[in-house]
């Protein structure tokens, strides 16, 4: 296996190669040759040329990809066995980049991380619905994170206390499609959405309101309650779901 690594690692992205090397090295009845050269290939990759090579920015941009084609090709990409390790990988390297959008620390353009924001949500999205696996409510939760985020970055344009009005628009529109489709598991991830901003709006945003906008608010949130309940309804219905 020392000739193998000397070989992947002078020449990391000659995939064939090492793959065919590989086939006459290991004894197929013990272990997926063509895994153990994906796998490794792809930790070369990931330490010589992602970790130590790449911007922050081309980090992104490399996840965004790499995550762009696991969410078109989908399910062939989970079933294959060989690519299990490499999915692994590029699961930590998904994670890394996920957080650098989070927190903003790829770039010092505002606008930039606004629009990486909604393309890892975009991505998301495509992605629980072509890959069928445990994990969609984990995706969705975490696509829901940086649409929220990426909200927030909004507040230099349209100022802080528009922040829980959009929360609240974004919320209600993803519970109206998972009305509109009765997706379940869409709108289960819709309701707490909700109450995060109904109760931003509550703890930071309605101190600094007048008596007059007190009431207006109230009276707003409680019809917000009630239509986010009644839209849920409609898609948690047992008569609905067992029509679909």
């Amino acid at each position: 296996m020392s000739d193998y690594f000397r070989l992947i690692l002078r020449d990391p992205l000659s995939t064939e190669k090492t793959h065919h090397y590989s086939h006459s090295k290991l004894d197929q009845m013990d272990l997926e040759s063509g895994g153990v050269v994906y796998t490794t290939s792809t930790i070369v990759f990931l330490h010589s040329i992602f970790l130590l090579q790449m911007t922050p920015l081309t980090q992104v941009i490399f996840a965004l990809t790499s995550l762009s084609i696991i969410a078109y090709k989908g399910q062939a990409i989970v079933k294959n066995r060989n690519f299990l390790g490499s999915l692994i990988c590029l699961g930590f390297l998904s994670a890394y980049s996920y957080v650098l959008v989070i927190l903003g620390q790829f770039t010092n353009s505002n606008t930039l991380s606004v629009l990486f924001s909604f393309s890892f949500a975009a991505i998301a999205y495509v992605a629980t619905t072509r890959v069928k696996v445990d994990t969609r409510t984990l995706v969705l939760s975490l696509a829901h994170m940086q649409v929220f985020v990426a909200l927030y970055r909004l507040h230099p344009y349209v100022g802080k206390f528009s922040i829980a009005p959009l929360w609240t628009l974004y919320s209600f529109m993803i519970l109206l499609y998972a009305s509109s489709s009765k997706n379940l598991r869409l709108a289960q991830n819709a309701i707490p959405l909700i109450f995060i901003a109904l109760g931003k709006f509550v703890f930071f945003d309605f101190p600094a309101l007048t008596g007059v906008e007190r009431i207006v608010a109230l009276v707003i949130m409680g019809i917000l309650i009630y239509l986010g309940g009644y839209l849920y309804r409609s898609v948690s219905s047992p008569k609905l779901r067992s029509s679909t």
